[in-house]
This record gives structure tokens, sequence and C-alpha cells, in this order.
């Protein structure tokens, strides 16, 4: 190749740069004189007017000035209702009184069945201040759709129960909407939610008061409540460590160790004999004889470390 045909393509390569690179700015230039879609904020909540347990209106108004949680669902409920508030009024308690309390508000989806008596008795069985709502069929199908609130009545037999939303729904004092929080996510996630703060910031609390992170607080108490059960009752220890959360025995017997000093079989053996040859290790779920029959301690006492 010549050095005249090396500097033709020289050349036909600079023009061609130059011919993308005005091309790219006309394309640049005109995206940026279209008119761009004006972004609609999402509204979520709202107003509504319900009745309470006395059977007199109870509208948004009186909850204004306090964050507060919405459950939807109904009384019949097998599992999921009662799960849910009764995991709220945890939730709640470990909050304290203070500026992080917040209101539970349920709010019935059934409206057929569950009138102001209705709601108001099965509030009052979880022990804290629980606000029952229910309303007419209008009422509840306006409430739902403003806060985006499934439900569906399903036969069953000669009766029906009924699909609903499972999700909690989060409101500041201002009564803005927060978030939501899910069956399937942990306390302390939850906990951080509505206290406002990141987990991170949930972490740092409970190092700086516990002097343990939410996890080690709970892997805490289910090993004290593990030891119970070893020192206490004649459970195998496999069905001890399925009993507190472990997935198998071996992970639970090297936490146990790690938590007070002795393996659980050894500890087991200090309070139990077994009939025959020599004492059991409660493993196979053998019938042991207690040793020293553990001695009745006021509720909430704790037992003093073997």
């Amino acid at each position: 190749m010549t050095g005249m045909q090396k500097l033709r393509i020289l050349l036909w390569a600079a023009v061609g740069a130059v011919a993308v690179a005005v091309l790219v700015l006309s394309l640049t230039g005109r995206r940026a004189q279209e008119p761009q879609p004006v972004q609609t904020p999402v509204t979520f909540g709202g107003p509504f007017t319900l009745v309470g347990s006395d059977g007199q209106p109870f509208s948004r108004q009186r909850l204004a000035g306090r964050p507060h949680v919405m459950f939807f669902g109904f009384t019949n409920c097998p599992d999921v209702c009662p799960t849910t508030l009764a995991r709220l009024v945890k939730l709640r308690r470990q909050l304290g009184k203070g500026k992080d309390a917040f209101d539970i508000v349920f709010v019935s989806v059934d409206p057929e069945r569950d009138g102001p008596e209705e709601v108001g008795k099965y509030a009052q069985l979880f022990g804290e201040p629980v606000i029952g709502l229910t309303g007419s069929p209008d009422q509840i199908a306006k409430v739902k759709k403003d806060y985006g609130i499934f439900s569906e009545k399903v036969p069953t037999g000669d009766t029906y129960t009924v699909d609903h939303t499972a999700a909690v729904l989060l409101f500041d004092r201002n009564q803005q909407f927060q978030g939501t929080i899910a069956p399937d996510e942990t306390d302390a996630a939850a906990l951080a939610k509505r206290a406002g703060l990141s987990l991170r910031q949930l972490e740092r609390l409970f190092h700086r008061h516990l002097g343990v992170s939410p996890r080690g607080y709970y892997q805490r108490l289910r090993l004290a409540r593990a030891r119970d059960l070893v020192q206490g009752t004649m459970m195998g220890l496999a069905q001890v460590a399925e009993a507190v959360g472990f997935d198998s025995l071996s992970h639970f017997s090297k936490c146990y160790m790690d938590a007070h000093g002795i393996r659980p079989s050894e500890d087991r053996q200090r309070h139990f004999t077994t009939p025959g040859d020599g004492p059991g290790d409660g493993l196979t779920g053998d019938a042991p004889t207690l040793k020293h029959p553990p001695t009745k301690r006021p509720s909430g006492a704790r037992r003093r470390a073997a």
C-alpha cells in the first residue's frame, strides 16, 4: 500500500468520525428539546370515617399527631390476623410508651359478620389498646380502595372465609405513608421501619444499650429457653433444638456450648439419670428420670448457671 493510499484511508476515517459525532449531537439535542412527561406523585391513604367498637363514627382525624399502623383483616380469621396483631402488640411493647409508641388500627374487611361489638371484643383479646373499626359495605369498599387493600370472599361449605392483603401499613404522626411490614419480615426490620430507623441505626441502639446485635439478642433468648428445656424437661435434645429454632442438632450443640460452657448432653446428665446401665444422653427420646427435680421459681426469675 502506497503512502497516498494510507493517507486517503486516514482522511476517510476522520470524515466518518466527524459524521458520527454530528449525528450523535443532533439526536441528543433533539431529545433535549422534546417535552418530558410530567411525573404525577403517588397518593396513598386519605381521610375516612368508619365505625368504632362503641358504635360511634371514627374518623382518621382522631389519629392525628400519633404514628400508627393499619391492618385489614376479619375476626373469624384462623391464623394471619391473630398472629399479625399479636406481633404488633409485641413490637409496640418493645418500643415503649414514649414518642416511638404507635397506635394499632384493625379494620375489618368482613362488615357482614363483624359489627362494632365483634371488632371490639376481638381487639380486647390482645391485651393492648387495639382500635377495632368496621363500617357499612360501602364504607369498607372505599377505605380498601384508598389504601390499596385487596379482599375477596371464598366459599367454604355453608359459610365463607376471606382472602385479604396481609401486609401492615405504616403511617407517621403526620398521617404520611411510610411503608409496609410484610408477614415474613424479621422483628428487627419491622422495629426499624416503625421507629423510622435504618437497620444499621437499630444495630447501633442494640449494641449501645444491650451490648449485642438484634440477632445476638434473639440468640441469647432462645439459648436461655433451651437450657430451661434441657434441665427441666424430659424432651430429647433433638426436640429441644427444633423447639428453639435450630435446624441441626450439631449446630445447636455448638451454640449451646458457646453460650453456657457445657454441652447440652452433659448438662442433661447433670440433671437426669436413665433407668438401666447408666445415664442417658437424651438424644433418642428415652424416658430419663429427673435426678434433681427443679424447684418452682417466681415468674421471670433467672436460673443460676450450672
